[in-house]
Protein backbone atom coordinates (compact mmCIF):
# COMPACT_ATOMS: atom_id res chain seq x y z
CA UNK A 1 0.00 0.00 0.00
CA UNK A 2 0.95 3.65 -0.90
CA UNK A 3 1.67 5.98 2.19
CA UNK A 4 1.98 9.84 2.08
CA UNK A 5 3.80 10.75 5.44
CA UNK A 6 3.36 14.69 6.12
CA UNK A 7 6.18 15.45 9.32
CA UNK A 8 6.65 18.33 12.23
CA UNK A 9 9.19 17.60 14.55
CA UNK A 10 9.59 21.30 15.18
CA UNK A 11 13.28 23.25 15.69
CA UNK A 12 14.67 20.57 17.68
CA UNK A 13 13.17 17.14 16.48
CA UNK A 14 15.14 14.32 15.74
CA UNK A 15 14.62 14.61 11.69
CA UNK A 16 17.85 12.77 10.99
CA UNK A 17 16.31 9.17 12.93
CA UNK A 18 13.04 10.01 10.99
CA UNK A 19 15.07 10.55 7.73
CA UNK A 20 16.97 7.05 8.03
CA UNK A 21 13.60 5.34 9.09
CA UNK A 22 12.45 6.43 5.52
CA UNK A 23 15.39 5.73 3.98
CA UNK A 24 14.98 2.14 4.68
CA UNK A 25 11.74 2.94 3.70
CA UNK A 26 13.49 3.74 0.24
CA UNK A 27 10.77 6.80 0.59
CA UNK A 28 10.67 9.67 -2.21
CA UNK A 29 10.16 13.23 -0.67
CA UNK A 30 7.38 14.82 -2.60
CA UNK A 31 7.51 18.26 -1.45
CA UNK A 32 8.01 20.09 2.14
CA UNK A 33 7.97 17.65 4.87
CA UNK A 34 5.88 15.12 2.80
CA UNK A 35 7.37 11.72 1.71
CA UNK A 36 5.89 8.52 0.09
CA UNK A 37 6.38 5.03 0.13
CA UNK A 38 5.18 2.04 -0.53
CA UNK A 39 4.87 -1.21 2.74
CA UNK A 40 2.89 -3.46 3.43
CA UNK A 41 2.97 -2.94 6.70
CA UNK A 42 -0.49 -1.82 8.29
CA UNK A 43 -0.70 1.86 9.09
CA UNK A 44 -0.74 1.01 12.62
CA UNK A 45 2.32 -0.91 12.46
CA UNK A 46 3.88 2.01 10.56
CA UNK A 47 2.76 4.44 13.70
CA UNK A 48 4.10 1.78 16.29
CA UNK A 49 7.79 1.98 14.27
CA UNK A 50 7.98 5.80 13.89
CA UNK A 51 6.82 6.11 17.58
CA UNK A 52 10.29 4.46 18.48
CA UNK A 53 12.39 6.79 16.73
CA UNK A 54 9.98 10.18 18.07
CA UNK A 55 10.38 12.08 21.15
CA UNK A 56 7.34 12.06 22.56
CA UNK A 57 8.42 15.48 24.71
CA UNK A 58 9.15 17.50 21.45
CA UNK A 59 5.68 17.02 20.34
CA UNK A 60 6.00 15.68 17.34
CA UNK A 61 3.18 15.61 14.22
CA UNK A 62 2.60 12.96 12.09
CA UNK A 63 -0.11 12.74 9.62
CA UNK A 64 0.00 9.70 7.23
CA UNK A 65 -2.44 9.12 4.19
CA UNK A 66 -3.62 6.39 2.19
CA UNK A 67 -5.64 6.17 -0.94
CA UNK A 68 -7.62 3.23 1.22
CA UNK A 69 -8.53 5.13 4.13
CA UNK A 70 -7.52 8.69 4.11
CA UNK A 71 -5.76 10.84 6.15
CA UNK A 72 -5.13 11.08 9.92
CA UNK A 73 -3.09 12.46 12.19
CA UNK A 74 -0.99 9.76 14.15
CA UNK A 75 1.24 11.92 16.77
CA UNK A 76 -0.03 15.69 17.13
CA UNK A 77 -3.29 17.50 16.01
CA UNK A 78 -3.98 20.42 13.58
CA UNK A 79 -2.47 23.78 13.99
CA UNK A 80 -2.94 26.74 11.74
CA UNK A 81 0.13 28.32 10.24
CA UNK A 82 -0.56 31.74 9.55
CA UNK A 83 2.79 32.17 7.77
CA UNK A 84 2.40 29.46 5.07
CA UNK A 85 -0.82 29.82 2.95
CA UNK A 86 -0.51 26.65 1.45
CA UNK A 87 0.23 24.69 4.70
CA UNK A 88 -2.74 26.57 6.02
CA UNK A 89 -5.13 25.86 3.54
CA UNK A 90 -4.11 21.96 4.11
CA UNK A 91 -4.34 22.48 7.49
CA UNK A 92 -7.96 24.00 7.68
CA UNK A 93 -9.09 21.17 4.97
CA UNK A 94 -7.77 18.49 7.27
CA UNK A 95 -9.43 20.10 10.22
CA UNK A 96 -12.70 20.60 8.70
CA UNK A 97 -13.47 18.02 5.86
CA UNK A 98 -14.48 14.65 5.65
CA UNK A 99 -11.90 12.40 4.79
CA UNK A 100 -13.26 11.71 0.49
CA UNK A 101 -12.53 16.12 0.27
CA UNK A 102 -9.72 15.77 1.93
CA UNK A 103 -8.08 13.29 -0.26
CA UNK A 104 -9.05 14.90 -3.54
CA UNK A 105 -7.16 17.91 -1.94
CA UNK A 106 -4.26 16.15 -1.32
CA UNK A 107 -3.94 14.24 -4.65
CA UNK A 108 -4.59 17.52 -6.28
CA UNK A 109 -1.99 19.28 -5.03
CA UNK A 110 0.70 16.95 -3.27
CA UNK A 111 0.65 13.91 -5.92
CA UNK A 112 3.91 12.99 -7.59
Amino acid sequence: MRYWLIYDLGLQGHYDELFAWLDQHKAKECGDNVATFVSNKSRQGIVKEIATILDQKKNPRIYIITRKHGGKFVFGKTEVCAVDKVTHKFRLTAATSDEGDLRRYWLLDWSL
